[in-house]
């Protein structure tokens, strides 16, 4: 079996590199080869080509996915709540400081 990352490794993949190191995968039959994508979308395009058979991605993404009528489907979370932050000038203290500004989300994309 093979895993596409979402990302650079990094902490929230400690769980999935600590099992492979202790066999968890070849002990059940199931030997995994864990692949490291060169950009963030590689997850998403090496799963639907069929060139990876699971791949960890942004919840985003998979929506993106299905949007366009590729067959897809989250099977577990890989964390319990976002990984995520609001940046903000200097001196916004609170969501509502917020109020009439501009955001933007890694998930923004043009259409």
């Amino acid at each position: 079996m093979s895993l596409t990352l979402d990302f650079t490794p990094n902490a929230v993949h400690s769980g999935i590199y600590l099992a492979h190191q202790r066999g968890f995968g070849r002990a059940e039959g199931v030997p995994l080869q864990i692949h490291q994508p060169s950009s963030r979308h590689d997850a998403v395009k090496l799963l639907l080509s069929g060139r990876s058979d699971f791949a960890i991605m942004d919840i985003h993404d998979l929506a993106l996915a299905r949007e366009k009528g590729k067959d897809s489907s989250a099977v577990m979370a890989l964390v319990q709540t976002p990984l995520a932050a609001v940046i903000a000038k200097p001196g916004t203290m609170s969501p509502k400081d917020l109020a009439g500004g501009t955001a933007a989300s890694p998930a923004c994309r043009p259409t």
